[in-house]
C-alpha cells in the first residue's frame, strides 16, 4: 500500500557533533540524559489494522542486483520506476546484497542520484531544491570508490515537499513528543 505522504517532510538527524540535544540545553548533547530509561506512555494510541484487500492494484517486489557504479545504479532505478516499481532499499540477506523494489500502485517513477552534501545546511538547500521539483528523499549511495550520492525519487504526479532538519532527541519519550509535534504540523519524520 503506497503511503500518502504531505506535502511537507521532517528530516531528522543527529547532530551531536554539531552541539544540541533534545533538551534545547547548550551541551552539545555531553550532559547525560535525564530521559534515559524513562518508561515509554501507556496511553499510545493503538495503531490501526492495515485493510491489505482495499488495495486496488496487488504488491509485488523485485530483487536486483546491487550496483556500485552510479550510473549502472540510477539506469536500474529508472528502469524499474517506469515500470511502476519504487526503490525500497538495498538490504543483505545470508551474504548477499541487492536492492528491493516494490509496485504497489500504478504510479510511475524516475530517479536522481546527486552528490552528497558536505554540510548540514548543504544538505537541506539540497533537499528542498529536490522537494521544489517534487522529488523525495530516498537514502544514501555509495559507489566504487565510495563516493556518496543521495537519492531522490519522483513519482507521477508528484506533490512538492519541503524539508526541515531537527536534533533527534536522546530518549524515546523525547522521541515521541517531537514526533507527535511534528505530526501536528502535518510534517512527516524521515530518517
Amino acid at each position: 500500500m503506497k503511503l500518502n505522504i504531505t506535502t511537507s517532510l521532517l528530516v531528522a538527524f543527529a547532530l551531536v557533533a554539531c552541539g544540541g540535544d533534545d533538551d534545547g540545553g547548550t551541551d552539545g548533547g555531553n550532559a547525560p540524559d535525564t530521559n534515559v530509561g524513562t518508561a515509554l506512555p501507556t496511553n499510545l494510541p493503538a495503531k490501526p489494522p492495515v485493510n491489505l484487500a482495499s488495495n486496488s492494484s496487488p504488491t509485488s517486489y523485485r530483487a536486483l542486483d546491487y550496483l556500485t557504479k552510479r550510473s549502472a545504479m540510477l539506469a536500474q532505478l529508472n528502469a524499474q520506476g517506469a515500470q511502476g516499481f519504487h526503490y525500497f532499499g538495498t538490504n543483505t540477506l545470508h551474504g548477499v546484497t541487492f536492492n528491493l523494489y516494490v509496485k504497489d500502485s500504478d504510479t510511475t517513477f524516475c530517479y536522481e542520484i546527486l552528490d552528497k552534501a558536505t554540510t548540514a545546511d548543504t544538505f537541506l538547500a539540497q533537499l528542498n531544491a529536490q522537494g521544489a521539483k517534487g522529488f523525495e528523499f530516498k537514502g544514501s549511495f555509495t559507489d566504487s570508490p565510495y563516493t556518496a550520492g543521495t537519492v531522490y525519487s519522483k513519482e507521477s504526479n508528484a506533490p512538492t515537499y519541503t524539508y526541515e532538519m531537527a536534533t533527534t532527541p536522546y530518549s524515546a519519550v523525547g522521541f515521541l513528543n517531537q514526533s507527535n509535534a511534528k505530526g501536528a504540523k502535518n510534517l512527516f519524520k524521515v530518517f
